[in-house]
């Protein structure tokens, strides 16, 4: 079993993706018509919500390095999730916006402190090859939390409460975070797991690489793809049900529609990281670029009111949205800065929360401006298509630079 305990690695990173990027990223939409149907928070205050857990992950991603230098990943991760566990527990309390502010600071730091930084550096370090495969299955976990989660807490919140719903999950959190903490290790040193080829890079288990290094331009460029990635990926998935609903389409079905948009964000994060290995991560990047601008496209003809069309909307946006885990992991391993690759993948990542914190904190005022939703999602059609032109050229630049 010692000999491909990488499974287990993954399996919990599976875990832990389920729980701090699941429970209050990826299924959190479903609760956000309940929640603006409060009084005490409404529009705004559910958008504020939002923007409180981003702002806090954002922080927190800051010092993750620090973090897990101080408390190694096996610690950290469990850490995060019972700060997930905690975050759920106050929005079962819930009742006034202080409340609900104080669940999403804590929320947030269990996904600043447990997210894909941790995934990242841990896959990084168990895997000799197949490293997208492997992150597409770890990444799965926030997939499959997108499918389960809307469909459970509806059932959960008609038959009994809001504030039912969101103990559940505060429970599972926790109970799953003593589970990683079980099974989780570090390194395969820990297992006393001796690596076939002395090359191997600092003990990593995996063939030494040689990430292209961005020069100042292409970095700036690359971190505004960053941030409009983690804005899409974010806010594309959080606002939908609302878009939906505004739109004339019953609640129960736009529900639904999130289900779709998870098992397709599943299913792709699987078949992203198959893609990334298999052709390579620039036609793959390239590839899912396009699937998540005609879903966006499609999410702003879906105002209409046709069914059909948010349906499709709902299943190329959950596909297109895979981009903001996998791609982003493996565009941080295998391009650089010029300083360590911890550093890097982190500084990749506070990009992407970053975009996430502004798109979850604009919708909201702009709707109250506009009269829609489909004006935030004009804008994330077309920051996509900005990033898409810029990783796809930055990628372009490395294969001239590696002939």
């Amino acid at each position: 079993m010692k000999s491909h305990y990488e499974k287990v690695i993954t399996f919990c990173c599976f875990l832990f993706l389920f729980v701090n990027i699941g429970f209050p990223s990826t299924s959190f939409n479903v609760y956000q018509p309940y929640l603006i149907a409060q009084d005490a928070v409404g529009d705004l205050g559910a958008s504020a919500i939002l923007a409180v857990r981003t702002l806090v992950s954002l922080c927190a991603m800051f010092f993750v390095d620090r973090y897990y230098s101080n408390l190694d990943a096996r610690r950290g991760v469990a850490l995060a999730c019972a700060m997930t566990a905690a975050g759920f527990g106050l929005y079962a309390v819930g009742g006034s916006m202080p409340v609900y502010l104080l669940g999403a600071v804590l929320s947030g730091m269990g996904y600043g402190f447990g997210g894909m930084v941790a995934m990242t550096i841990l896959t990084n370090r168990w895997y000799r090859k197949g490293i997208g495969t492997a992150m597409g299955v770890a990444s799965v976990g926030s997939g499959v939390a997108s499918i389960l989660v809307p469909l459970a807490a509806v059932q959960v919140i008609h038959a009994q409460s809001l504030h039912a719903a969101f103990a559940l999950e505060a429970g599972v959190a926790l109970g799953l975070g003593a589970l990683v903490l079980l099974l989780l290790r570090n390194r395969p040193s820990d297992l006393g797991i001796e690596l076939e080829d002395p090359a191997l890079e600092g003990g990593t288990g995996r063939p030494v690489r040689a990430p292209y290094r961005l020069s100042p331009a292409w970095r700036a460029l690359f971190m505004g793809a960053l941030v409009a990635v983690g804005a899409v990926a974010v806010g594309g998935g959080t606002y939908l049900s609302v878009l939906f609903t505004s739109s004339g389409i019953d609640a129960v079905f736009a529900a639904t529609l999130l289900s779709v948009m998870g098992i397709c964000l599943t299913i792709a994060k699987f078949v992203t990281g198959r893609l990334f290995d298999a052709i390579g991560t620039r036609r793959g990047s390239a590839l899912m670029f396009g699937v998540l601008t005609v879903g966006l496209a499609l999410c702003i003809v879906s105002s209409g009111g046709s069914p059909v069309i948010a349906a499709i909307a709902a299943a190329l946006l959950g596909a297109g949205i895979s981009l903001g885990t996998v791609g982003i992991s493996m565009w941080s391993l295998e391009l650089t800065d010029g300083g360590s690759t911890t550093r890097f993948v982190k500084r990749c990542q506070i990009a992407y929360a970053l975009g996430g914190f502004l798109m979850n904190s604009i919708p909201g005022p702009l709707k109250t401006i506009t009269g829609t939703y489909v004006s935030s999602y004009a804008i994330m059609c077309a920051i996509t298509v900005y990033a898409g032109i810029v990783v796809v050229a930055i990628y372009r630049a490395r294969k001239a630079a590696m002939n």
